[in-house]
């Protein structure tokens, strides 16, 4: 049965339409502060960004496809779930549809020059630029979305969704509190100070420490206001935990979203088939540097070679790690590479001298890929 009610009546249509709404929201949010008219043609919608990115139009449309089922299926849970479950079901989903709606408006702040887009913008846009990019205002909006989601799921699973009385009403009378409590530890400890495509370790550490941070200042302003008379003490362990996934899979968000784009991109057309010597960092970044500029320096990346046999048949980037260099005829059998590209500088001169050997005699051109820094004259 329906247990929604009004909120199936609001949530369902939404969800169902979600996906032309993202592209009709970007699209506009993108002109508005680019400077144009709303009205005007344009090839920035969803699936021309797609295929900007590299995808084939056939795979741009099956992703949208794609994501529309999943609103759809996101739909049908709402309208079954109770009004909590769904509500916060509801908001979870536009928060993920929303990330990729930043994602893909990215693009457009990127593609024309700074001096150009700042010319266009009239002084109302010009502030509304400056407080949404500048002042990270979707960051900190987002953040105060996800505490709240937090702490109401956190609720939610320590009572099976099901909720008794006296604990909803807590629910409802602590929930300001226990945003306008966490919010603040999150500048203190650093968490608006990376870019989202380039988190790393480092940041997702800090992450963990403002959740940490937050869950107890939290606990300390629900203690000394309410006494905690009607709370249950389990929720907030939950809403730590949960505050820091949620926080950081939005920040690594783009750079999932980067790596489903590049899983999705068709092979250009005269890729060069290499082989990575060194299985190591470099020979990481290397992989994925070449996935990422796919069409713009076209190499397929078909195997690595790497004498530790602790690394034989793993994979990175999900190119396989197929064997050493004493193996070089089977490999070389098994993919048809035509260049070798040495990423490593802990190859010995012998097993180095083998494989330029073995190239050489096939005529497949060697390179070396390493850190460069040269002076600017």
């Amino acid at each position: 049965g329906t247990h929604g009610g009004s909120l199936a009546a609001v949530a369902v249509p939404c969800l169902v339409l979600l996906v032309p709404i993202l592209d009709m929201t970007m699209v506009s949010a993108t002109r508005i502060l680019t400077g144009r008219s709303v009205a005007e043609g344009g090839r920035d919608h969803s699936s021309h960004r797609l295929v900007s990115l590299g995808l084939s139009e056939r795979s741009a449309v099956l992703l949208l496809c794609g994501l529309s089922a999943a609103a759809g299926t996101g739909a049908i849970l709402v309208r079954r779930l109770s009004s909590g479950s769904g509500a916060l079901s509801f908001t979870l989903l536009v928060i993920a549809f929303g990330i990729f709606g930043v994602y893909l408006s990215r693009m457009t702040f990127d593609a024309a020059a700074a001096g150009e887009r700042k010319a266009r913008r009239s002084i109302a846009t010009e502030i509304l630029y400056e407080f949404a990019f500048k002042r990270r205002l979707l960051e900190v909006t987002l953040d105060l979305v996800l505490m709240m989601c937090a702490y109401a799921l956190a609720y939610g699973l320590r009572f099976d969704f099901q909720l008794p009385d006296v604990f909803y009403r807590s629910l409802i009378l602590s929930l300001p509190l226990v945003v306008a409590a966490s919010f603040p530890c999150f500048f203190a400890v650093g968490v608006y100070r990376g870019m989202w495509q380039f988190t790393g370790p480092r940041e997702i550490g800090r992450f963990f420490v403002g959740a940490v941070v937050a869950t107890l200042v939290s606990l300390a302003a629900v203690v000394s206001i309410y006494r905690f008379d009607g709370f249950s003490r389990s929720v907030f362990p939950l809403y730590g935990l949960l505050l820091f996934v949620f926080v950081a899979l939005s920040r690594l968000s783009f750079r999932l979203l980067s790596g489903l784009i590049v899983s999705l991109r068709p092979e250009p057309e005269g890729a060069v088939r290499v082989a990575i010597y060194g299985a190591g960092q470099l020979g990481e970044i290397l992989a994925g540097e070449l996935y990422r500029a796919n069409g713009h320096a076209p190499m397929k990346p078909v195997g690595f070679i790497d004498d530790n046999e602790s690394k034989r048949g793993h994979g990175i980037h999900g190119v396989p790690v197929l064997g050493g260099v004493h193996e070089l005829e089977k490999l070389y059998s098994r993919t048809k590479f035509e260049r070798l590209l040495v990423s490593s500088r802990k190859i010995s001169e012998g097993n180095l001298w083998r494989a330029k050997e073995f190239c050489r005699a096939r005529g497949i051109r060697v390179q070396r890929y390493d850190w460069v820094c040269e002076d600017v004259e």
